[in-house]
């Protein structure tokens, strides 16, 4: 019976969504930003090892997180009657975001990654005036 309990419960718990909800708020070359319910890590939710998972699939040769922080996203309003009373009582609905970026420099193109810039204070390797394309 116990063990059918169990089931019933996890169960429950996959048809509400509360297992990993970890999702990208914002994805970027070098890393991003992922959000969790709240920042808590233990069964059955384990929301900091699903966000901890991302960051890893996002960046596979490691990550440094930025910043954390929980903001609002929302408001939640429930209501109460009491006879012929109707109470409404707010709160803020939050998340918990934390933003990461890859330890490994993420090429950006073409480009060198660093361009000494020359006296003049323009990168040394553009001409000093335009120079018409043909």
């Amino acid at each position: 019976m116990k063990r059918l309990l169990t089931l019933v419960a996890c169960a429950a718990l996959l048809a509400t969504g509360c297992i990993g909800m970890a999702r990208y708020v914002e994805v970027r070359p070098d890393g991003g930003v992922v959000s969790i319910p709240s920042n808590t890590n233990f069964w059955p939710t384990y929301h900091r090892d699903a966000a901890a998972k991302l960051m890893a699939d996002k960046c596979p040769n490691g990550y440094t997180i930025t910043e954390e922080r929980e903001i609002v996203v929302g408001e939640e309003v429930r209501t109460t009657a009491s006879g012929p009373l109707e109470t409404k009582i707010s709160s803020p609905t939050t998340e918990y975001r934390i933003a990461f970026r890859s330890t490994v420099q993420v090429p950006s193109g073409n480009r060198p990654s660093s361009v000494a810039p020359s006296s003049t204070g323009q990168p040394a390797d553009l001409p000093s005036r335009p120079v018409p394309i043909d």
